[in-house]
């Protein structure tokens, strides 16, 4: 048997009719010709689109690990122009999450710039906030949320803590954050990023915190005061998260 041969069973006329067909490999499993028209019914692991050359009105059903769900086509005789029609291929549907947290109470005295993009070799890496995050296709939207209690050491408008994130250790920042200047003792403030990107592959990708003080002379701190005090005990929580949608 050819390796896109079909080979078919179909059961006895006294019992229910069963038609079978297996193919060696993904791809075509039917044609349909009405005298007019052409179209056909497609099977394979990951979206068609820019893989599947088809006729307009062919369907295609998503086998993978994580189903995207059924396509139709809308255009004819090229490998673009399918569109999700069924399961789970709706737009914003979440397919992967990914979350990183910790208590730690961190504390630095390294300097981040701010004139320009800040570098993973500004600040310090938290590495309590390090989080993998394994993207389910090519073209998903990531959502990069990070929230902590942070401080600085001074007491006037003159320090702030900074933080920024960084995807594999790049030399450039993703995405960055000042926190302003706030007394380290009485007033710890919320921290919140947010960075959305498109996956590019779905390699493991690696998502870092560093953080870091616009002076030397200024401390920052990370679920607790800038001398490392925690905040609420052990209940205040600096969370890394990645959300994956479908596009």
């Amino acid at each position: 048997m050819s390796q896109n041969s079909i080979n078919n069973t179909i059961g006895s006329s006294t019992t229910n009719t069963v038609l079978s067909q297996l193919r060696s490999s993904s791809g075509q499993w039917n044609s349909f010709a009405d005298g007019t028209d052409t179209h056909g019914y497609y099977s394979g692991s990951g979206t068609p689109e820019g893989v599947v050359a088809a006729n307009r009105g062919s369907l295609y059903s998503d086998t993978g690990n994580v189903p995207t769900g059924v396509y139709y086509k809308t255009t004819d005789t090229v490998n673009t122009g399918w569109i999700p029609v069924a399961g789970g291929g709706s737009s914003g549907r979440l397919v992967g999450f990914t979350i990183t947290q910790s208590s730690f109470p961190f504390t630095t005295t390294s300097i981040m710039g701010q004139s320009t993009n800040p570098t993973f070799s500004e600040g310090l890496n938290f590495l309590q906030m390090r989080t993998v995050h394994t993207p389910l296709a090519v073209g998903n939207r990531l959502i990069i949320e990070f929230s902590a209690f942070g401080s600085t050491g001074a007491s006037s408008g003159s320090g702030s803590s900074r933080i920024a994130l960084f995807q594999n250790a790049t030399g450039a920042t993703s995405a960055a954050v000042d926190a302003g200047g706030y007394n380290s003792t009485n007033n710890p403030t919320s921290i919140y990023l947010r960075y959305v990107t498109t996956a590019t592959s779905t390699n493991s990708a690696t998502f870092d915190i560093n953080a870091g003080s616009n002076l030397s002379t200024v401390s920052t701190g990370i679920n607790g005061s800038a001398t490392g005090s925690p905040v609420f005990g052990t209940a205040a929580m600096s969370r890394l998260t990645v959300t994956e949608l479908t596009p």
